[in-house]
């Protein structure tokens, strides 16, 4: 193997078997494995983090949402130079086979750690809103969308919720409030944008994807328009043109931020 890093006889049987686990869960290679295949020492540091949360905080309000995570995403597995970053990276930062061996153990600990990664429900932040305030937006565009509050400041949990394939806007408002949830609006998500921009969660493995702030859509012409933040962008000024069709179903890995309304 050279300076390969994955032994045959040593790690490729246990690595692979952590990535059938993760495909059995919706755990491919651009949800997971290859944010790990780049430096990110953060990152390993809040993989270590997460096995100190005790599993009955989350584990069984995780199994609850998973049997309605959308199953028509194809995945992909890493290839094996994919794979050997991992593992060569994974030993630098302290996380090597015992910590490997607990996510072969459990498909829904797994699960629940990529969860904790991209900052999904039941894992959220507190964060400090000022209500008092628009949120800046791009090309010093102020659109007029509605505003949940006009002044004051007050501290929520939030957390981010991957919008499926399989259901539209109003599917999705019905799903969180149901669970206590709401979506964010435009001042709440920038206030996110704001206080989770140096952070590890959920960005080291967000992708380009934006996030949405749909608890201030405007509907006009059969149509949604809310605001984005892109962090891409640096998470300085809201993005106004978020557009969805009502009828419209989102595809995989497009998020919008939720705050719990039980906290």
């Amino acid at each position: 193997m050279g300076n390969k890093h994955v032994h045959f006889g040593k790690d490729i049987g246990l690595m692979a078997e952590v990535v059938r686990r993760g495909l059995s869960v919706g755990i491919g290679n651009w949800e997971f494995w290859q944010p790990l295949s780049k430096s990110q020492p953060g990152l390993w540091k809040v993989m270590h983090d997460f096995f100190g949360v005790p599993p009955e905080q989350y584990f069984r309000w995780c199994e609850s949402w998973k049997s309605e995570r959308s199953k028509t995403h194809r995945l992909d597995g890493p290839d094996l130079d994919t794979l050997d970053a991992v593992v060569r990276f994974g030993r630098e930062n302290v996380f090597g086979k015992k910590e490997w061996e607990h996510l072969t153990g459990s498909a829904s600990v797994f699960a629940a750690l990529v969860d904790y990664l991209r900052l999904a429900p039941p894992f959220a932040i507190p964060v400090t809103v000022d209500y008092s305030h628009i949120p800046p937006y791009m090309d010093d565009y102020t659109p007029d969308y509605p505003l949940r509050r006009s002044s004051g400041s007050a501290c929520v949990h939030m957390s981010i919720h991957m919008l499926s394939d399989d259901k539209d806007i109003a599917t999705h408002r019905s799903r969180i409030e149901e669970r206590g949830w709401r979506f964010a609006d435009q001042q709440e998500v920038y206030a996110f944008g704001q206080a989770t921009r140096r952070c590890v969660r959920p960005w080291a493995i967000m992708g380009h994807e934006p996030l949405y702030a749909l608890g201030s859509c405007r509907l006009g012409n059969g149509y949604y328009h809310f605001p984005r933040l892109w962090m891409l962008r640096g998470n300085s000024k809201l993005d106004p043109h978020g557009c969805a069709a009502v009828v419209s179903q989102f595809r995989n890995n497009m998020r919008a931020v939720i705050v719990n309304e039980q906290v």
